[in-house]
């Protein structure tokens, strides 16, 4: 038979009892900072995974691949705002549907020759070249919606 001691003197070493299912507040912060910092890095890894594949690419291809990939970008993100912008099947097509009211013939048709030059040739294109078709890519935003 046991007798609780009401003192604080622990006489016979039950005290020491490793069952309990007592929990320690620090030890509770402290898995929920880490889980939610886990969690946070989950998600950034998911969130940036593309954009860092991308950027990889990029930065390995020549002048004219990361033309191309530019110019796809340009494409992707568009074609949900033009609804007949997939039935183009090519540059000339796909330029010529988003910038007919917007912007000159013959801006059109050197935009054109570059991305052809671009894609199908395997001379590379100058740096002027890239820029110029980069900044008529962002002549999109000022042009009129359709």
């Amino acid at each position: 038979m046991r007798i609780l001691n009401p003192s604080n003197d622990a006489t016979e070493g039950d005290d020491d009892n490793s069952d309990d299912l007592t929990f320690d507040g620090k030890k509770i912060r402290a898995t929920i900072i880490v889980l939610f910092f886990a969690g946070c890095v989950a998600l950034i890894i998911l969130f940036i995974r593309k954009v860092v594949i991308y950027m990889y690419k990029y930065l390995s291809a020549d002048i004219n691949t990361r033309l191309i990939m530019v110019y796809r970008n340009f494409i992707h993100r568009n074609i949900k705002r033009y609804d007949k912008l997939a039935d183009n099947p090519n540059y000339r097509d796909e330029i010529n549907y988003i910038f007919c009211e917007t912007v000159a013939d013959n801006e059109r048709e050197k935009c054109i020759s570059i991305l052809e030059k671009a894609g199908f040739s395997n001379s590379l294109i100058s740096l002027d070249d890239f820029k110029y078709v980069s900044a008529f890519l962002k002549k999109k935003k000022r042009g009129v919606k359709r």
